[in-house]
């Protein structure tokens, strides 16, 4: 997952991210010893319990177009959402039928992101904007049509 979000990190980076946002379990007593550099550590639990949600967000702090904003990461849109705060969407955006994403504030979308819009569901930009994050181009908006009532 790690790598999805930016496959030009190395494996010592990728590393660093899963030791770093480990979530301490247990109830053992986690020390800084001086040799283990990427946090707290235990020597029967390691760094503690993989986070993958922690770990996905902190890979972005690696990605160059992040500026800290909040962030989309390819997942879907299965009930109402406004997005009010400036977001970064990664990957594919994909509204659900039934479904509404409005757009308030500004979302910068990745060069290799898109939004798929699927029959029924509904994307709304009410006074925000959808931009590139980068200096490329983004994969755009796919609307999937309704062939019976196309307008």
């Amino acid at each position: 997952m790690i790598l999805s979000i930016n496959p030009d990190l190395t494996g010592q980076q990728v590393r660093d991210i899963i030791e770093q946002t480990a979530q301490k379990v247990g109830g053992c007593n986690y020390v800084n010893d001086g040799v283990h550099t990427n946090g707290t550590w235990n020597i029967e639990m390691g760094y503690g319990l993989v986070d993958a949600f922690a770990a996905v967000k902190k890979a972005l702090e690696y990605y160059p177009c992040y500026s800290g904003e909040n962030y989309a990461v390819s997942n879907h849109v299965s009930t109402d959402r406004i997005l009010i705060d400036t977001t970064f969407g990664y990957g594919t955006i994909t509204i659900d039928s039934g479904a509404t994403l409005t757009v308030k504030s500004v979302l910068r979308m990745d060069k290799n992101s898109q939004i798929i819009v699927k029959k029924g569901g509904a994307l709304v930009v009410e006074g925000g904007i959808i931009t590139s994050a980068c200096d490329g181009l983004w994969q755009g908006i796919l609307i999937e049509e309704d062939t019976h009532n196309p307008f």
